[in-house]
């Protein structure tokens, strides 16, 4: 029995109304499919962005690189997006831990699958799309002055930079350009809200913890509440490596195990000058971006948390075994009498 092909456009009409995995699929399943979708890449991928994504999440996650083919800044734009959902998923699950410690009554956990965090879940999603361009911005200077091709992301950016003779001149680039794209986002708007709460996320993962530091002297961190007030060095390091970061601590042990050794190692090789300098970069970027929320968005936040810390409510997760918080976690008295002693975190 004989078959006769599909015409050409009624292919790629079938082509056009395939999803990201599928059109991977597809390459994989034979060359014809393969050379067909490469050499129809910029319509395929432009009816891709059009139909199966909202222009908001287009603007926030899509790759602004044109050394790259339409197909794989589709393939990234969908792996971005999808991650930052994850992302947003499991710091909601995960920002208050069994014990509490010192810090209760604060925050509750959110289940992925629970509908009353959507709302919050899409705001710190789009918050985790402005970490990623941040990140992009760094990323792509950096490479640039130092003069390697790190397409892959196997490097650490912020080894990159330790000791780097020009780093004064780098930093002060990098922190002008993305002051440049922060100032571009609407104030008050979305992005800068969805910003400032997915940092809620990141700092109850450093929250009561603290890092050896190898040199012993006096760190950073002293109670491990420092990232919230932008008042920490770590405040650089989450700019600079971005959600690559989180997702390395957040997939295994052994990812959040290197992620607290690359804390330790560039901290403690790092000159003072150039992590003060660092540090005040990073303070000045976030203080731009951290809105001041509105009391009608403070009491719908509040309202979540009240519900989410319910008297022994149980969450049913979607992401057990998550390896959340990084550091070493301090007791309660140990925090209780460090934020006696230093109520001033700028000392």
């Amino acid at each position: 029995m004989t078959t006769t092909p599909l015409p050409l456009p009624v292919v790629l009409e079938i082509i056009y109304h395939c999803d990201v995995s599928t059109l991977k699929s597809l390459r994989l399943a034979s060359r014809s499919t393969l050379e067909l979708i490469d050499n129809y890449q910029v319509s395929i991928c432009s009816h891709a962005f059009t139909h199966f994504y909202n222009a908001n999440d287009v603007g926030r996650f899509q790759i602004l690189d044109d050394t790259k083919t339409p197909l794989l800044r589709l393939l990234a734009f969908d792996y971005r997006l999808r991650t930052a959902k994850w992302l947003a998923a499991v710091g909601m699950e995960n920002m208050v831990e069994e014990d509490p410690g010192f810090h209760v009554g604060i925050y509750g956990n959110v289940g992925a699958n629970e509908s009353q965090g959507d709302p919050m879940r899409d705001y710190i999603t789009a918050g985790w799309g402005v970490l990623w361009r941040l990140a992009d911005i760094a990323r792509s200077a950096v490479l640039k002055a130092i003069h390697i091709d790190d397409t892959s992301n196997k490097h650490h950016i912020s080894s990159l930079t330790r000791g780097f003779q020009s780093n004064k001149k780098l930093e002060a680039s990098i922190k002008l350009k993305q002051l440049e794209y922060m100032n571009s986002l609407p104030p008050r708007g979305y992005e800068c809200y969805g910003y400032t709460q997915m940092r809620t996320t990141i700092a109850s993962a450093f929250r009561d913890r603290v890092f050896d530091d190898p040199r012993g002297k006096n760190s950073d961190w002293r109670t491990g509440n420092e990232y919230i007030n932008c008042n920490s060095w770590l405040n650089w390091l989450v700019l600079r490596e971005g959600p690559h970061f989180w997702v390395e601590a957040w997939s295994s042990k052994a990812g959040n195990d290197a992620c607290v050794k690359l804390i330790t190692r560039e901290w403690s090789k790092r000159a003072g000058e150039q992590i003060l300098l660092e540090k005040s970069n990073a303070k000045e970027i976030e203080e731009v971006v951290c809105v001041t929320t509105t009391s009608q968005e403070r009491s719908r936040y509040r309202e979540l948390m009240n519900w989410a810390e319910g008297t022994d409510r149980q969450i049913d997760r979607v992401y057990p075994g998550i390896h959340y918080h990084l550091g070493r976690r301090l007791s309660k008295w140990v925090i209780q009498r460090m934020e006696w002693e230093y109520s001033d975190y700028s000392s």
